[in-house]
Formats: structure tokens, sequence, C-alpha cells
């Protein structure tokens, strides 16, 4: 079965990127498994189980659609959000929506029962916590490991959007990394995502997430003509994990 969720995903989302109103492209999507009773979701504060969402969850299914590398390198200046991240961003969340429902059905043919978390703004506004946190769901499904920026950092790097569908079919889970894919948590050797965010809300020991929700909603304003895009992404473009795995051979 994972394979045939694989080779489904990887279509969708290359026939989603093909269509004429489409402007994001993306590299190969990268997807990993956690059991639904896994301790660690236990562990994750005000944080909805599977079996909250899915009467039966047996497996969560996570994954991450990286963006093209020259939707990254396009937000690589200071300042507001490009044009194509902006874009990415948008389409991205309309395509995991859409997938989830799609993987749905087909995942129905074989009387499998499946429920797909909304891809954004699904968090309390006062503490800017997740019902869902589909990063955290990624970790635990052994997707990839936090850096500095608090993403996620996967074999596919760190540039890109993930969602997560539950499923009531158990499926063995993914082993974890065994050790950091951020250079700075293994050897200390980049910080470049402090560097990318100029505006103060991100610091080699310290994240100071409403500064960040503020920038986020002031691209939010400066783009409500193009779409609901309450996004910044700074961090995590045109830096050394944006795009690559740091050491896939090692993984």
């Amino acid at each position: 079965m994972k394979e045939n969720i694989r080779g489904f995903i990887e279509t969708y989302v290359q026939a989603y990127s093909q269509r004429v109103e489409i402007n994001t492209t993306y590299r190969t999507p990268v997807i990993a498994y956690a059991a639904a009773n896994d301790p660690l979701f236990q562990k994750l504060q005000n944080h909805r189980q599977p079996e909250d969402l899915l009467a039966g969850a047996k497996t969560v299914i996570a994954y991450f659609i990286p963006f093209d590398e020259k939707i990254v390198m396009s937000n690589r200046k200071k300042g507001k959000s490009s044009l194509g991240w902006v874009h990415a961003y948008i389409e991205t969340n309309l395509l995991i929506e859409s997938l989830g429902k799609a993987l749905r059905n087909e995942l129905g043919k074989d009387k499998v029962s499946s429920f797909a978390p909304p891809p954004t703004h699904n968090y309390d506004p006062k503490t800017l916590t997740s019902e869902w946190s589909h990063k955290h769901v990624a970790y635990i499904s052994g997707l990839g490991t936090f850096g500095v920026h608090q993403m996620l950092i996967t074999a596919a790097g760190a540039g890109g959007r993930i969602g997560s569908t539950i499923i009531d079919r158990e499926l063995d889970p993914t082993p974890r990394p065994a050790h950091e894919l951020c250079l700075y948590k293994r050897d200390g050797s980049c910080l470049e995502c402090v560097a990318m965010c100029t505006f103060g809300a991100l610091k080699k020991d310290s994240f100071d997430r409403y500064l960040c929700r503020d920038i986020c909603g002031t691209n939010a304003e400066r783009f409500k003509k193009v779409g609901p895009a309450t996004v910044c992404g700074k961090c995590v473009s045109a830096v050394k994990c944006s795009c690559y795995p740091n050491d896939s051979q090692n993984r």
C-alpha cells in the first residue's frame, strides 16, 4: 500500500503543477509514516490526537511537498516576501487540501477510511499553537528534524509545505533520523537562517513567534489582492537547508 500511496501523491502533485492556472512547480514529495499510538503524540501540548480526528486511527501519513529551487531562491531578498513565494504558499495550501480529498477517495477503494486536517489556520490566535501541527506530526513520522528556524528539514530540504492524512490501516512506521539534519545543531557550522531573518524574530537561541506572526500579517496585507498569504519564509529561503539534505546518505 505504501508504494500506491507514494505513486498517487507524486502523480497528483505533478499533475497539479501542470494546470494552466498554477504558477508553482515542485520537486518530488517526501513521505513518511507514524503509528497513530506513537507516545510522542501524547507529548504535544494542546494537540489533537489521531484518534480524536478519525475513529480507529492506526497510521498517520506525513508528506513534504518541496518547492522548485527557483521559487526558494526568489525569496532571498530582504524585506517583503517574493511574489513567487506568495503564489507557492497559496497554491500549495489549495493543493494539500485537494490532495487530502483525492487521497481519501483513492484509499476508499481499498476500504480504508481517512481524514486530512486543513493545511493551515488551525491554531489558537492567542498562543499561536496548532491543534494539529503538520510539522510536529511530520517529525514524529520520521520525515526530518527541526532546524534553528523552527521548521522541519527533510531529505528534500525545508523550502516547501507539509501535509498529513490519518488512516485506519496499520502501516509500518518510518524510522526517525538518527541525528540532526540542521548543521548548526549538529556541529555549529551554520546560522544562515538567523541571518536571513532581518526582522529579528529568529535568534540563535530564541524565537519570537508573535513578531514572526506580525511580519507574516504585514505580507498578508501587502498581497491581499493575490490571495490569503500569511507568510514570510525568509528563514528557509536561499540557505543551505532550503532545497537539499545536508547528509541524505547518512539518514
